[in-house]
């Protein structure tokens, strides 16, 4: 039973939206201070919450129109497209007067057990509370064994901040990181067959992936750095730890202002931190 999904959450990190990002003015991105929940490590600015469930996150900036969301369904029964599911997540927003701006079908990524992520990206506008908003999603599905699995990967801007928003808003999907997969998506409530043991099946598959995923945070510290434009810093004194946007760097005094305290300096994170 779901085979897959020991891969599968090795593989849902993959998809990452199709959008690049570009310089900006001097302190227009937010630093991002990192978290660590129940289910997932993530990055928001100050001021923002999170909302985390065994099945995804919420983070609302204050204005409650600004925002990111990932959420994931694990071995669901039969089958599903990525713009279907798409669909059916916009339904539960609850948004009546929801429009699909721009919806295009990308190219597959590599999936567990040599099945494919089947993505698709769906721009949309609504009115929320009186301010019209727009959002983006990136849906991935696999289906096999007549199941599916899906992630999606959303986030929003009142259209006014729209095209600033977008500029950074993707580093905050890119910086969610699964950290309870015994627990996320209601794993540890899955009954197994038990005629025969699970390890005696997938025993040597599960320790190879938690061996791979040792050294997958610096990995993606890596990646998200050469790719987002913000750098993993720490504050000495407190051990908090900041997603710095490289245009923050100051060179008058050699580093990154501490947001806590302007007259100190961030140190560079060490890799895995």
């Amino acid at each position: 039973m779901r085979p897959f999904i020991p891969a599968l959450l090795g593989s849902l990190l993959i998809l990452s939206p199709a959008c690049s990002v570009s310089a900006t003015p001097q302190g227009q991105r937010p630093a991002l201070q990192v978290h660590q929940g129940h289910f997932f490590r993530y990055t928001m600015p100050a001021g923002w919450s999170a909302n985390e469930t065994m099945s995804g996150l919420d983070l609302v900036a204050p204005d409650k129109a600004t925002g990111a969301s990932f959420a994931l369904l694990l071995g669901a029964f039969g089958q599903a497209t990525p713009e279907g599911f798409t669909q059916f997540v916009m339904q539960q927003m609850g948004q009546a007067d929801v429009r699909i701006l721009r919806q295009q079908r990308l190219p597959n990524e590599p999936g567990p057990g040599g099945l494919p992520w089947l993505v698709s990206e769906t721009e949309i506008a609504f009115n929320y509370q009186g301010r019209p908003v727009k959002g983006y999603f990136l849906c991935g599905v696999v289906n096999g064994w007549n199941q599916y699995s899906a992630v999606t990967r959303y986030y929003q801007a009142p259209t006014q901040s729209w095209e600033t928003s977008r500029d950074w808003l993707p580093a905050l999907l890119d910086r969610i990181v699964i950290t309870n997969p015994r627990q996320v998506a209601g794993q540890d409530r899955v009954q197994l067959p038990r005629n025969i043991p699970h390890d005696y099946i997938y025993g040597e598959y599960n320790q190879a992936w938690e061996q791979r995923h040792v050294p997958q945070d610096r990995m993606s510290q890596a990646r998200h750095e050469g790719t987002m434009g913000y750098e993993r810093m720490k504050d000495p004194d407190t051990g908090q730890f900041y997603d710095m946007p490289l245009e923050a760097y100051d060179p008058t005094v050699g580093g990154y202002r501490n947001p806590r305290s302007p007259t100190e300096l961030l140190r560079k994170a060490a890799p895995g931190e």
